[in-house]
């Protein structure tokens, strides 16, 4: 790894402009007015690579911090995306040294998305990181900077570098849990609002597997290091693609086995890329499974803000669960599909849709 301390590096955050010629706006620059290698960044399929403003244009605009910090990337509101930016330069502490905290580039309106920040702030003491935090959203000149690349990130299309999944084992709060012997989790999207996305009759799913001897676990109910140490804790854990697979990622044990049920059509590519980057095979088998279980995906009402909704194959998930033995024989045979009425009704309402 290679990181640097830079004197008087100026941070231009996309004050002014998301998007400057399919670029993401976002410059650290040196005294000399080049973009310092460390400072790439990428956010919704845009890259920084390449926007290479000048700071004499900027003169009037920029202002003075004093101290010694650490980049931390692009900040996010989306928790999501917060995981996907915002930690991937957090190993590069162990180099930097004593610092007086982490600066973040995002746009004016981030300053008043505090219920984020706070956030963000948890995410980072989960992984023992409890520095100051400072967001910069007009340009800014840091008197001393220290700058590495983003070692996992939309910028590695969440392919971690092996570095920061060492530091991610060593510094999680989760890190000395061990997988109960027996314990069966089922992550739930059913109490997040509509509007972030849900798959039909998943309430049909909860029952199948609470009967199989599966705990529901809805993870927004708990605070980071619950969520963690709960993931920790269970020997097979099943859910459906989400931000929640993205944390589950990081404690992943060998013991394990994770079982993710696309949702959606199109796969998330991030996710998938980010849970392989932290799961491991022993015996030749993976303790990773990535099932496609997606019949159709289905828009939600007319005039709602509910996004779509995946109809998975109850019946493939059934015999996947029992081939992993997650589930037996005698609840492979109490296995409940789903009626074509209540998958109608679920399109309709884009709520679950309760057997009683």
């Amino acid at each position: 790894m290679s990181g640097h301390w830079h004197q008087n590096a100026t941070i231009v955050p996309p004050f002014q402009a998301r998007v400057v010629d399919k670029r993401l706006a976002l410059a650290i620059k040196d005294q000399s007015d080049t973009v310092l290698p460390g400072s790439r960044c990428s956010l919704n399929r845009y890259d920084n690579q390449g926007y290479d403003p000048s700071l004499s244009d900027l003169a009037d605009e920029i202002s003075e911090l004093e101290g010694k910090w650490l980049f931390g990337g692009f900040f996010q509101p989306h928790f999501g995306h917060q995981i996907t930016q915002c930690l991937g330069r957090l190993p590069w502490l162990e180099k930097a040294g004593a610092v007086d905290g982490i600066l973040l580039a995002g746009f004016p309106r981030a300053l008043r998305r505090r219920g984020k920040q706070a956030m963000l702030r948890r995410t980072y003491a989960a992984f023992g990181v409890t520095l100051p935090v400072q967001l910069i959203v007009a340009p800014t000149r840091v008197s001393n900077l220290f700058l590495g690349e983003s070692l996992f990130g939309e910028t590695t299309h969440c392919i971690p570098d092996p570095a920061f999944v060492a530091w991610c084992r060593d510094s999680i709060v989760s890190k000395d849990v061990a997988p109960k012997p027996g314990s069966k989790l089922y992550v739930t999207r059913t109490q997040l609002e509509p509007a972030l996305g849900h798959v039909l009759c998943e309430d049909v799913l909860e029952d199948n597997l609470r009967q199989s001897g599966f705990e529901i676990f809805a993870p927004e109910q708990h605070d980071l290091e619950t969520q963690l140490r709960t993931y920790a804790a269970s020997e097979t854990i099943v859910m459906t693609d989400g931000s929640a697979a993205h944390l589950a990622a990081f404690p992943l044990h060998p013991d394990q086995q994770l079982i993710v049920l696309a949702r959606r059509e199109k796969p998330p590519t991030l996710i998938h890329n980010h849970l392989q980057g932290f799961s491991s095979e022993a015996a030749g088998a993976s303790n990773l499974c990535l099932a496609d279980t997606v019949v159709q995906e289905w828009p939600g009402p007319p005039q709602s803000n509910i996004r779509e909704r995946g109809e998975l194959d109850f019946h493939q998930i059934r015999d996947l669960l029992f081939a992993r033995n997650a589930i037996d024989r005698q609840h492979v045979a109490e296995w409940v599909i789903p009626t074509t009425e209540q998958i109608e009704v679920a399109k309709q309402r884009g709520l679950p849709v309760p057997m009683r």
